[in-house]
Formats: C-alpha cells, sequence, structure tokens
C-alpha cells in the first residue's frame, strides 16, 4: 500500500494581478539555427592543444574542431566590440 504524502506546509501563491511580465531575452530561433559559410584552412597546432580539446569536446559530447571554431568567433567579436 503506498504512504499518502500530506502537504501542509504549501507556500501561498501570489496575487496574480501582481504579477509582472518579463521581457524575452532569448534569441529567436532563426538566429539560434542560422548557418555560417565556413572557409577550410590547414592550421598546425600543438600536440597540447589538439589534446586538450579532443578530451573537452569527448566530455561535451561535441567536435572539437566546432569547440575550436567557436573559441575563434567568441574571441574574434569580442575584439571587434574593442
Amino acid at each position: 500500500m503506498k504512504k499518502l504524502i500530506k502537504y501542509a506546509s504549501n507556500p501561498e501563491l501570489p496575487n496574480l494581478d501582481q504579477l509582472v511580465q518579463v521581457p524575452d531575452f532569448l534569441p529567436p530561433p532563426e538566429t539560434l539555427a542560422k548557418a555560417q559559410a565556413v572557409e577550410r584552412v590547414t592550421i598546425g597546432l600543438s600536440q597540447h592543444v589538439v589534446s586538450f580539446f579532443r578530451k573537452e569536446a569527448r566530455a561535451h559530447k561535441v567536435s572539437y574542431q566546432r569547440m575550436i571554431r567557436e573559441l575563434l568567433d567568441v574571441y574574434v567579436s569580442r575584439i571587434e566590440q574593442g
């Protein structure tokens, strides 16, 4: 037989007239799914760097090349912003 759970200390619900709508801060889906033009380049990286990105990529189940590309994208964006 299952135990009946008694919820005696429920918090009071707020008055719905006092709720405030928060502006949407998430980007629209079309900007998230935007495909970027990719130019293939050959670059020499140290074994230490490649090993690091491969290990981190495996842990996060993504491509290590994608991680490097996104890192460079963020770096360039910050430099361009000043």
